[in-house]
């Protein structure tokens, strides 16, 4: 039998680097800083040595600032001593990991590549994609930022997965998150047919169907993701958590603004729907499973079907950080005949 050629040219993921070798991209001196009797890695040290299995030593955003004081993108650098750290301890993945991080000098190439990737078709190239990725992360400076965002906020409330590298590679609510926001960015630009392709690719690929009109802000984290839905009048507020199978939809036929407003630092939890043109206030709660058909206050738990609030957090508590779903503790009152 003929030898088997290369991959086809449109895998853009295909890389030159040799795994055993260094990447191009490495920079920096020797060693790590220690503070106490923890080691604080330098990640501009490729060369560090791997002391931790997989991806390595999980590390706090606290932890890893203090030790990047002259770091340009700490996302950027702590995503790429965790690549190299996986490379050597699982060389089954060296090529993936290379491919599709450490030949890379930038975030927002790497970004682009893997979503280029995960959502091509035969009659839509990833070569196509990425360079529809790039040109939106050039050009409009939030994209970037809030892709940043979202990603902390995966390492932040997932305890499944802290490492930064695999919410990049795996987190299938971030890559859609990202790919909604270029589908946005065409969507702003008159570019609509463009857009709603990639809404279809998005949801097929992803089981998340986001239109490409709906605005979402930075920060926010899809926990697991499946099946949501969110129509396309709707806003979700900075730094929110939306569980999966939730819903934010209209009620029904209506045109025009027809879908709710999610607030500042919301938590919604599996299976909810919020129906209409409704106000979901900064800090609430929706419990899982809770149909709202109306205005949830600022700071107050809601549940139930149809949802009543039932409690109320302390100002400034904002469930969605803390991602602490229990409602008969940590509420500073509860609503009296509410049963819990």
């Amino acid at each position: 039998a003929p030898a088997a050629g290369p991959p086809p040219a449109r895998h853009v993921t295909r890389a030159a680097a040799d795994p055993a070798g260094s990447p191009p991209d490495t920079a920096g001196p020797a060693g790590a800083a220690r503070q106490g009797s923890k080691l604080i890695w330098s990640f501009k040290d490729e060369r560090a040595p791997v002391t931790a299995p997989g991806f390595g030593p999980i590390l706090s955003m606290d932890d890893a600032m203090r030790s990047l004081i002259d770091s340009d993108d700490l996302v950027w650098d702590i995503i790429r001593r965790e690549a190299l750290v996986g490379s050597r301890n699982v060389p089954e993945l060296a090529g993936v990991l290379f491919s599709q991080v450490l030949v890379h000098a930038r975030f927002e190439t790497s970004l682009a590549i893997v979503l280029a990737n995960k959502l091509e078709t035969a009659y839509f190239e990833a070569t196509e994609l990425k360079v529809l990725f790039e040109d939106a992360l050039h050009r409009d400076p939030d994209f970037a930022k809030n892709a940043r965002a979202d990603l902390i906020a995966a390492m932040e409330r997932n305890a499944a997965a802290p490492h930064a590298v695999e919410v990049l590679l795996y987190n299938k609510g971030f890559q859609a998150i990202q790919a909604h926001r270029l589908a946005h960015f065409l969507w702003r630009e008159g570019r609509r047919p463009l857009a709603l392709h990639l809404q279809s690719l998005i949801s097929a690929r992803l089981a998340i169907d986001i239109p490409p009109a709906a605005t979402i802000g930075a920060g926010l984290f899809l926990d697991h993701g499946t099946g949501l839905v969110v129509g396309e009048t709707a806003t979700i507020g900075r730094n929110c958590s939306i569980l999966h199978n939730v819903t934010l939809g209209g009620t029904g036929k209506e045109s025009g603004d027809r879908h709710p407003k999610v607030g500042y630092g919301v938590l919604i939890g599996a299976g909810a729907s919020v129906l209409g043109n409704v106000m979901v206030g900064d800090g609430a709660h929706v419990v899982a499973r809770s149909v709202v058909v109306k205005a949830v206050p600022p700071f107050a738990c809601v549940s139930g079907v149809p949802a009543k609030v039932v409690g109320h957090l302390q100002y400034g508590t904002f469930p969605a950080l803390s991602m602490d779903q229990k409602i008969t503790n940590d509420y500073a009152s509860q609503v009296e005949g509410s049963g819990i």
